[in-house]
């Protein structure tokens, strides 16, 4: 199995979650010539920045539930594009987006009082909602 495969496979597996979308996965990876990192890097980012604005939209408009499901895309997205870019992902700034969507998708699924972890590979994100504020989509 060629890596782009495993990772198509591995981004289409993020469905089961809501963490992806099956047909924003397949048209993504339909536009990435075999072995080409930088289109990889490139078509990835794009949708999840397209799908990133998405939940600003949504939340702008008061719909926190479609605005958390597209920050959980997006931040699949961005993991999936910067799968190649192994030098220095956390200070890499292609994928500032990455960590803010992350965030903003985590303050959506916790209410005020609450406090979790949430982790992935990459880092620790340590979220408390001690009031009611919308998350910062910026």
């Amino acid at each position: 199995m060629q890596v782009t495969q495993y990772c198509t496979l591995r981004a289409a597996g993020f469905a089961v979650d809501n963490g992806a979308d099956l047909n924003e996965v397949f048209l993504t990876a339909a536009a990435i010539p075999e072995g080409d990192e930088e289109a990889w890097m490139r078509e990835w980012k794009a949708i999840a920045d397209s799908i990133y604005e998405r939940g600003k939209y949504s939340f702008e408009h008061g719909d926190k539930i479609s605005a958390r499901e597209a920050f959980l895309r997006a931040s699949a997205y961005y993991r999936s594009a910067e799968f190649y870019r192994r030098i220095d992902p956390l200070n890499d700034p292609h994928f500032k987006g990455r960590y803010q969507s992350e965030q903003n998708g985590s303050d959506l699924y916790i209410e005020p009082g609450e406090a979790r972890t949430v982790a992935n590979a990459v880092f620790l994100l340590k979220a408390a909602r001690t009031d009611s504020a919308p998350p910062t989509t910026d």
